[in-house]
């Protein structure tokens, strides 16, 4: 979760899951690592949305943006995994978003995203959209976010350096 709230004060995460090393991870056993590594930034976002929304009265639920540039296309071949992913969003943070993002998409992705999306519940379904690298305009209107706030490699004027490596 970056240090900064959207212009409606909604806490911010963005993950650059484009840089992951799919195959490595895999071939290296690191995806209870992978679900630890998710379940922690879902709990700290949950935390924050709770904080918030205890000090504005009010029902806060926080912004997602996942980065997906450089994503290979290698990646179709594990998507059996993405299920672990999908069945822990909907079970234990279903409504923890008020707006999914994914960001610099490349074409082939809202093709597999028409298929992967059916693991997730219809709620958080329709939360989601996906966009590709002219993303600005509509991520400042539907997550009202400042592009100020996001990370240089986002377009944005904040230091890569809020994200961990």
């Amino acid at each position: 979760r970056l240090p900064v709230r959207t212009r409606s004060g909604r806490p911010l995460v963005v993950a650059r899951v484009g840089d992951w090393d799919i195959e490595g991870i895999l071939r290296e056993g690191l995806q209870p690592l992978m679900m630890n590594s998710f379940i922690f930034a879902m709990e700290d976002l949950m935390q924050a949305d709770h904080s918030y929304s205890l000090g504005e009265r009010r029902l806060v639920h926080g912004s997602v943006v996942v980065d997906v540039g450089g994503i290979s296309l290698s990646v179709l071949r594990h998507l059996h995994h993405v299920k672990d992913f999908a069945v822990m969003m909907n079970t234990v943070f279903p409504d923890i978003a008020h707006t999914i993002t994914i960001v610099n998409a490349p074409a082939v992705f809202a093709h597999i995203w028409t298929a992967a999306s059916f693991l997730m519940y219809p709620s958080t379904r329709k939360k989601v959209h996906i966009l590709g690298s002219d993303f600005h305009h509509v991520l400042q209107e539907r997550a009202d976010i400042d592009m100020d706030i996001l990370p240089k490699f986002l377009g944005g004027r904040s230091s890569d350096d809020m994200l961990p490596p």
